[in-house]
């Protein structure tokens, strides 16, 4: 999942990419989308919850561990 595409961030910046410009757009595109993306994330952290997201990829992490 990429967080962009679910509208909670904006897009990364490649290495390759970055400028002065490019970083300028980011933190702008960031501020003027901010309330958007802040009730995306609200969302987003509720169903995660409501799945059990958390315990399950704690479940996950443990199992690759133990391996």
């Amino acid at each position: 999942m990429q967080l962009h595409e679910n509208n909670v961030a904006t897009k990364p910046l490649k290495s390759k990419d970055l400028s002065e410009e490019s970083i300028y757009q980011a933190i702008f595109d960031m501020q003027s989308t901010h309330e958007e993306k802040k009730k995306n994330v609200d969302l987003l952290s509720a169903k995660i919850k409501e799945e059990g997201g958390v315990t399950e990829a704690v479940r996950l992490i443990e199992e690759v561990v133990k391996e």
